[in-house]
């Protein structure tokens, strides 16, 4: 499969037609629901049962909320906005972005003039400029693997060309993080573990549309300078996506069928004691020795 070329990109594709039954009534209003995530498990409650099984249990039981959205979260939901064209309902959804007072009264918070700055840089770049421009926005597929009901949310999805992209706003493109699941440094695809998200998207989209589509991740970051870039996860090799989901999916599979086991009431959740849940519903049953701490 070909990666994408600027010069294929010249007209906007057709509007993608669901069928209701494949969506199971999930749609853009209650996608994050906590219905919906009872129901549907992704990439990122995945990731939120590895870090603490018990947390997860409890959110979904209703027995402890979630926390707020970091100013991180935000600003990446801010070039979000953007791209889906609802830049401004964002704003007006979110208050707290903009400044009462000061120089920047009226207008956006200091820390959040920088996401104009990386609209800028996006909308300059020709390649992926093209890229948000005609693809097909914000559409959602269910699916299973492994038996776990799956959903995701594919930001930018080409039919005629065969792709899908995901937009990841981030500190730095090309620094590199401590892992202590690898023992070395790593970029920012494994440190996130986005090449789950991109193989769980790949294997959904095929179950829906009949084959695999290549993913890309569009990546900016929020330096002063924003550096930006062009990811994919295919090769020229005839099979490389291919092997690539089956050799992550397989990799995933001992967690997918634990967070199924978890949610279907069939293991009791393992406890972290490391994140504000654990916290604070933590018990003392006996004294640990200093040299453990």
């Amino acid at each position: 499969m070909d990666n994408i070329k600027i010069t294929d990109l010249k007209e906007p594709t057709e509007p993608l037609k669901m069928n209701n039954n494949t969506l199971h009534n999930l749609t853009d209003d209650n996608y994050f629901s906590q219905e919906m995530n009872r129901k549907y498990s992704g990439s990122s409650q995945i990731k939120a049962f590895i870090e603490c099984e018990a947390r997860e249990v409890a959110i979904l039981n209703g027995e402890w909320t979630k926390e707020e959205s970091s100013e991180a979260m935000l600003q990446g939901s801010y070039v979000h906005a953007w791209s889906e064209g609802k830049l401004q309902e964002f704003i007006a959804e979110h208050p707290e972005i903009m400044a009462s007072r000061g120089k920047n009264a009226g207008g956006l918070k200091a820390s959040f003039q920088i996401c104009d700055t990386v609209i800028d840089v996006l909308k300059n770049d020709k390649a992926i400029y093209s890229i948000l421009t005609q693809c097909e926005k914000e559409f959602i597929f269910t699916g299973q693997i492994y038996g776990l009901p799956i959903k995701i949310k594919v930001d930018l999805l080409n039919r005629k060309q065969k792709y899908f992209a995901d937009l990841k706003i981030m500190r730095s493109i090309s620094d590199k993080s401590w892992s202590t699941e690898f023992r070395r440094y790593v970029n920012f695809i494994l440190a996130w573990r986005y090449d789950w998200q991109m193989a769980i998207y790949c294997e959904i989209i095929r179950q829906n549309l009949g084959e695999y589509f290549t993913p890309h991740i569009i990546a900016a970051s929020k330096e002063e300078v924003p550096d930006k870039a062009l990811i994919v996860f295919e090769t020229e090799d005839e099979n490389s996506l291919k092997d690539f989901v089956k050799t992550t999916l397989e990799e995933l599979e001992p967690y997918i069928l634990r967070v199924k086991e978890l949610k279907e009431g069939q293991a009791e959740p393992i406890r972290c004691e490391k994140c504000d849940y654990c916290k604070s519903t933590k018990q003392i049953t006996e004294p640990v020795y200093w040299m453990d701490l």
